[in-house]
């Protein structure tokens, strides 16, 4: 059960952050901002959800310690 929820939330990740990323490369070309700021922007949406990610993960830890 844990290893086939890993498995979905790695192919999920990996499939939005592809997604999210051509999504910005896209925006940034029909802006004509140039492939620098696509760039940029895919790493402020990365951090974004990095953040996000850590400020959520606190509460695991009680049931880290529990299992």
């Amino acid at each position: 059960m844990v290893s086939s929820s890993m498995q979905l939330s790695d192919s999920l990740g990996q499939t939005l952050g592809t997604g999210f990323g051509g999504d910005a490369m896209a925006l940034a070309r029909w802006m004509h901002w140039g492939r620098s700021c696509g760039i940029g922007i895919t790493f402020v949406i990365s951090v974004a959800i990095c953040v996000m990610a850590m400020l959520t993960s606190p509460r695991l830890s009680s049931a880290v310690q529990d299992f």
